[in-house]
């Protein structure tokens, strides 16, 4: 498995590679791309860390895990290439931009909000359809979270149920959490449309004297 790291994540990331639990998810992994289809490509799987420095995260979007469409998964929770349509949990999440702060989105590729310091992270770095690597991920997540829970003041907007079970591990109370239902389930029109993630987002970053996201 790459581990294409080039901003100081991979001072975590590099310890993580020492650990008991890496070496399953590293054979598991590597056995799975020489098999299966699994997505993204493998030196994007770590993509979402390549744009700042852990010490300048201001939000932590957490997702699920890849868009199962190779043309769709690139690295970044939620995000698309530039010329991909929009799946539909990223369609809804315009729709919810639009309705919190009027701006007109139509671009699928974040990688504009990770430049400003947004954490776009899975609970499950890839997605192989005949293989389920959530399992094999769970404790990455879970050391990561408590990572950033140490080392970073920030906003963690978990979306969905897969994501709001690492709620317990925020325990510093210089973060604040959103919670919302995640965009591409049913129940929209109750738990995510109207949850306002983008300008609460902003209004707790502007008290914490962080610039806020250009979203």
């Amino acid at each position: 498995m790459l581990v294409n790291v080039k901003t100081n994540w991979q001072d975590f990331i590099k310890q993580e590679t020492t650990k008991d639990y890496w070496l399953i998810l590293n054979k598991q992994i590597a056995n799975d791309y020489q098999q299966f289809t699994v997505l993204p490509k493998q030196d994007e799987i770590f993509r979402c860390f390549n744009f700042f420095n852990y010490n300048q995260t201001k939000v932590v979007l957490l997702g699920q895990d890849p868009y199962p469409n190779s043309k769709d998964a690139c690295g970044l929770a939620f995000s698309v290439n530039r010329s991909i349509n929009l799946p539909v949990s990223e369609r809804n999440l315009f729709v919810e931009l639009k309705n919190d702060l009027q701006i007109n989105r139509a671009n699928g590729d974040l990688s504009d909000w990770a430049q400003q310091g947004v954490l776009l992270l899975n609970t499950s770095l890839t997605f192989c359809k005949e293989s389920s690597h959530i399992n094999l991920w769970k404790q990455f997540i879970i050391n990561c979270l408590k990572f950033i829970d140490i080392h970073c003041s920030c906003v963690f907007i978990l979306l969905g149920q897969k994501a709001q079970v690492y709620r317990e591990l925020i325990v510093n109370n210089k973060h604040n959490i959103i919670l919302a239902g995640h965009p591409s389930f049913a129940n929209l029109h109750k738990s995510f449309f109207g949850a306002k993630i983008f300008s609460k987002t902003n209004a707790i970053l502007e008290k914490m004297s962080i610039i806020k996201i250009n979203w």
